[in-house]
């Protein structure tokens, strides 16, 4: 009691020094408080593994739905979105797929090369521009079920800070081998998948994909005279998002919840392959992730990926 007393006369005494030691100090707890949480425990968080399946930090789509005005002239239209054969929008975003979205007239749909390159040039701090390689396809079983075809570049996969391959329960990640051969990593939790709930490695898995057809630089996929592909199975990956807490009635334990995610992943070389067959030409990217090694400012490399863009 003595001490407190104490405290608070040396307190009234210089009301002002006090006032600016307790800023000062909770100032310096704040930001020590956001660097860490960021640099050191982002990493390490629940979302580490889903954030390794996206291949970075910032998920850009070239699309902009409702968010900036319209530029001058341009005019909103509103549209339905079926289905999301270049993105994981259906995955983040299943209202854009219920009630449609508005749009301008003049928006960017995909970036250009031109574009990935702004990005390295204009972000401080960014380690590599993931594009997301995606394409529609159908598993062939008792009924057709619509998978995203994705596309996995090794040599981005090596840069980031949580390698994909740590998520591997059975099998291999990929290598640079892999470009020449049919082959997949699947989620252990993917319910689309025909044989059974938990896929095993060197199961074989039949897909159907649309040819595509070039409208000014826009793919158009058509569902007639579909290509057929098999992939093999070398990989079978589990992510884990949180954990559920037990039942205290049952004594049940603490449940580990994994993402239920569709992809079925291929090599990049592969996807290419398979994407020129189907009548694909230079593709041009509706999603990017970002990678930084340094997560401290992550809020504010996101701004001045809003500005931009």
């Amino acid at each position: 009691m003595f001490f407190i007393r104490l405290g608070l006369l040396n307190a009234r005494r210089n009301i002002g020094r006090s006032v600016l030691a307790v800023f000062a100090v909770s100032l310096a707890a704040g930001f020590m408080t956001y660097s860490f949480s960021l640099s050191r425990g982002y990493p390490h968080l629940l979302r580490a593994a889903a954030r390794s399946i996206l291949g970075g930090e910032i998920v850009a789509y070239a699309r902009s739905f409702g968010g900036a005005p319209p530029e001058q002239g341009a005019v909103w239209q509103h549209d339905f979105i079926t289905e999301s054969p270049s993105s994981d929008l259906a995955d983040f975003y299943p209202e854009l797929f219920n009630r449609g979205y508005l749009y301008a007239q003049q928006e960017k749909t995909r970036f250009e090369e031109a574009d990935l390159q702004a990005f390295k040039e204009a972000l401080p701090g960014i380690s590599f521009v993931y594009p997301r390689y995606q394409m529609p396809a159908y598993i062939m079983g008792n009924e057709y079920r619509y998978v995203p075809l994705r596309g996995r570049d090794f040599e981005l996969d090596d840069l980031q800070a949580v390698h994909p391959g740590s998520l591997v329960k059975y099998g291999d990640w990929f290598n640079e081998r892999s470009n020449n051969f049919n082959v997949a990593v699947v989620s252990y939790y993917n319910k689309q998948y025909p044989a059974s709930i938990f896929p095993r490695r060197g199961d074989r898995i039949l897909v159907r994909v649309p040819r595509i057809k070039m409208v000014d630089g826009e793919p158009i996929f058509i569902e007639s005279k579909p290509r057929y592909f098999t992939f093999v199975v070398i990989g079978v990956v589990e992510v884990p998002t949180r954990a559920e807490a037990g039942s205290r009635e049952s004594d049940s334990p603490e449940a580990q919840l994994c993402w239920d995610f569709a992809d079925i992943q291929i090599p990049l070389g592969t996807w290419q392959r398979i994407w020129h067959t189907i009548g694909g030409e230079e593709y041009h990217p509706e999603q990017i992730t970002l990678g930084y090694n340094n997560l401290s400012y992550l809020e504010d490399a996101t701004l001045a990926v809003q500005k931009l863009f």
